[in-house]
């Protein structure tokens, strides 16, 4: 019994660093988009849309845990 409580306590203490990440990388791929406008789409953010997709799926599970 004591494995589950570690493991539900590991988990509580990791969600706000993911949460942290998350928001990280969502700032990050905001200012590659900005980027891009300014620099008339001289940059492919087509994978940072992709990123933020699955930043989203990812997140969306954040709550269950």
């Amino acid at each position: 019994m004591s494995s589950i409580s570690s493991s539900i306590r590991l988990s509580d203490q990791m969600t706000p660093a993911i949460k942290s990440m998350m928001t990280g990388m969502n700032s990050m791929i905001a200012g590659f988009e900005r980027m891009e406008t300014a620099s008339a789409g001289a940059i492919d953010t087509k994978s940072m849309a992709m990123a933020r997709t699955e930043m989203a799926k990812a997140g969306g599970g954040l709550p269950a845990i």
